[in-house]
């Protein structure tokens, strides 16, 4: 599976995380890629294109959240925890959209297939 370099996804992504956590993202992101074949059976640069798009998507599902609410008077901050959309998929963020964008069978990773029972 190709995959982009750190530079590339800081380039898409703006973190506080390290090097070595953006690099363990892209690895993890490159697993997630590889479980769809259409992905596989991709051209270098656009397996690279997509490994970068899930890569900034985990990345982002562990940065620090959203702001929800912002306090002037006692200076109070909340967040709403980006895991929590974790649940829907690639399609939780704008970086696994775009990844769908490239390869629309992206949309069926990590999601459980149907199960049709007959009575």
């Amino acid at each position: 599976m190709e995959a982009p370099t750190i530079e590339l996804v800081r380039d898409v992504i703006t973190t506080s995380k390290s090097d070595a956590f953006v690099g363990s993202m892209i690895e993890e992101a490159a697993l997630i890629a590889g479980t769809c074949q259409a992905v596989v059976d991709a051209p270098a640069p656009k397996q690279s294109a997509i490994v970068r798009w899930i890569a900034c998507h985990l990345i982002s599902l562990n940065n620090s959240g959203t702001l929800s609410q912002q306090s002037i008077g006692d200076a109070s901050e909340s967040y709403v925890a980006a895991q929590a959309a974790f649940g829907k998929g690639l399609s939780s963020t704008s970086y696994g959209q775009r990844a769908i964008l490239l390869e629309p069978e992206l949309s069926k990773v990590g999601r459980p297939s149907p199960v049709f029972v007959v009575l």
